[in-house]
């Protein structure tokens, strides 16, 4: 991470359960570390939840994270919003990943701390050796809270998270539709 302060708060979170981020190679590059005596347990757990080894289109929110608590859901939002989310300088908050379960999951994280979380697609390109080619479909999850200052710990993204927003009294769902679903 670019972001000193996401590398502390990994670092502070992790050292509670003797793991640790170690240095690899340059400037940003971290690998998680055993700082413990007591072998690989929280890799183990890391492993149990399908979490290692995956790829940007593969990554998940595991179902145990959606349902935990109200305080360790912001904690999850706060993470993922702070390296892979946005806040403009307008204030509106976004989400962009290529994987179909983890945008999923953002939606009904976002939905179940009471914001409006509503999604749109963009087919993404890339330049290979000269050659323009055609990315994954990613999708932008715009994101509503009625306080945006939950969704951040980074500085620069908290100051712009605090100030005024124009549309902080409208959260609210359209209903689409009401259709019967049998008793």
């Amino acid at each position: 991470s670019h972001d000193p302060e996401i590398v502390e708060r990994v670092r502070e979170v992790c050292s509670e359960d003797g793991w640790g981020l170690l240095e690899r190679g340059g400037v940003g590059q971290f690998r998680f570390g055993d700082l413990s005596r007591y072998g690989r347990s929280a890799r183990k757990v890391i492993k149990d939840l399908r979490l290692i080894g995956s790829r940007s289109h593969d990554k998940f929110i595991p179902r145990a994270y959606l349902e935990a608590s109200i305080a360790d859901r912001i904690e999850l939002l706060k993470g993922l919003m702070d390296t892979d989310g946005t806040i403009c300088e307008s204030g509106s908050m976004s989400f962009c990943t290529v994987s179909p379960d983890l945008r999923d999951g953002v939606v009904e994280l976002v939905r179940s701390l009471g914001g409006v979380a509503s999604v749109g697609e963009k087919l993404t390109t890339y330049t290979y050796k000269g050659e323009r080619r055609e990315g994954r479909l990613a999708y932008n999850v715009n994101i509503r809270l009625k306080d945006r200052t939950m969704a951040f710990y980074l500085p620069r993204k908290l100051e712009r998270a605090a100030a005024p927003y124009q549309y902080e009294d409208c959260l609210y769902l359209n209903v689409v539709s009401i259709e019967p679903d049998g008793e």
